[in-house]
């Protein structure tokens, strides 16, 4: 074993013992947790057998293991933006209608507001100062 694949199964193994301990502090996460973890074991695998990465490459006609693999994390990084533009989108939709809903919550009307310096003034006073 080369001292790059323990160098990168240390990480890895970190990487999933971070995922089991995210996993399972928050809840409804145990999916995603498990999803992580088999990533961080098909990175484990690749890294203890590489030849099992160039016999997938040869199956689907790419001639390097490692091509494989940079091709399918491009492709899931193009996926992973997408899916956070998405979000990100969502939540901020989300927020114009929050805030949105809370300025018609707290609106003054035009007899409502008051001049902090006007003492006993009434309204209309205030209003056509402007």
């Amino acid at each position: 074993m080369s001292p790059f694949q323990r160098i990168a199964l240390v990480a890895v193994g970190l990487l999933a013992a971070l995922s089991l301990y995210a996993g399972g502090r928050r809840p409804g996460s145990r999916g995603s947790a498990a999803l992580w973890l088999a990533l961080w074991g098909a990175a484990a695998l690749a890294l203890l057998r590489p030849d099992l990465t160039q016999r997938a490459a040869g199956a689907v006609g790419i001639r390097r293991g490692a091509d494989l693999v940079f091709y399918c994390a491009v492709l899931a990084m193009l996926g992973g933006f997408f899916v956070v533009s998405l979000r990100l989108r969502q939540h901020s939709r989300e927020l114009t209608l929050l805030v949105r809903h809370m300025a018609l919550r707290d609106a003054h009307g035009p007899a409502e507001r008051r001049d902090p310096d006007a003492e006993g003034e009434p309204d209309d006073a205030w209003d056509a100062r402007g």
